[in-house]
């Protein structure tokens, strides 16, 4: 397959038109910053090796050893991971106003817009975690998943040392679907519990996975892409070499 590479850039071009445009409303309507500080933000977070930038991947991949006819696809998906978390951004950022958190069920309207927003941010946390790990699977075999994603990909990571670090989030990933995924989506809702006791469920239960993405994922698939090992950790993989060992072949 010869890849399009010009056709490529053309769908990035106007993928990152439409985020700028974005980000600069974004960042004007709910955050006040000087104009100058917005644009390090925009710059700094958005577009730089913090978090998945797609145009840096293209640049990176085409001058890795990885299969041609596997460029377009993988593009798109760090296109649509930078996306997924550019939904998250705008719930996080516009669910929270008016509630008394003390007393909820006293602003009803806030209270059920907040559960809602959490609803929704269940639901996009566990997409975002589906599209890193699609991400990462295809990248190694050219291959999408049949249907489950968790537990096939983290049989897939035990095969592959390079991407051993990976495992630490296994254990936050289950806890999350079980608190909060699996009960709101496919059993009895965890958030018409919550209601009915007059409870918010606690944000950082339900972001844990999401700050996840932001921190050693994005460096070190580029780094891996490059030949190189991964470089970056957090707490859950420990801290000291003898810890970090097993994680370093």
């Amino acid at each position: 397959m010869i890849v399009n590479l010009d056709e490529l850039k053309e769908q990035l071009g106007k993928y990152e038109g439409i985020v700028d445009g974005y980000l600069d409303e974004f960042f004007s309507q709910y955050i006040n910053m000087t104009p100058k500080i917005k644009s390090i933000m925009i710059r700094d977070y958005y577009n730089s090796d913090h978090f998945y930038d797609p145009r840096k991947f293209l640049e990176i991949y085409v001058k890795s050893s990885y299969p041609e006819d596997r460029t377009v696809k993988l593009t798109q998906l760090v296109m649509d991971i930078k996306l997924q978390k550019l939904f998250l951004d705008l719930d996080f950022f516009v669910y929270s106003n008016g509630i008394n958190k003390s007393n909820p069920s006293s602003t009803p309207l806030a209270y059920i817009r907040r559960l809602s927003f959490q609803q929704t941010l269940i639901g996009k946390i566990g997409i975002i975690w589906d599209r890193i790990m699609i991400l990462i699977y295809y990248l190694e075999t050219g291959k999408e998943f049949d249907k489950k994603i968790q537990g096939p990909f983290f049989s897939f990571i035990k095969e592959h040392n390079k991407w051993k670090f990976m495992e630490v989030f296994k254990e936050v990933l289950s806890k999350f679907k079980d608190d909060f995924r699996t009960p709101e989506f496919h059993k009895l809702s965890i958030l018409r519990r919550h209601m009915l006791e007059n409870k918010i469920p606690e944000d950082n239960l339900i972001l844990e996975p999401f700050n996840r993405t932001m921190n050693n994922i994005w460096q070190n698939t580029i780094a891996i892409i490059q030949g190189k090992t991964a470089y970056s950790f957090n707490e859950l993989h420990g801290d000291n070499m003898e810890n970090l060992k097993k994680y370093l072949s």
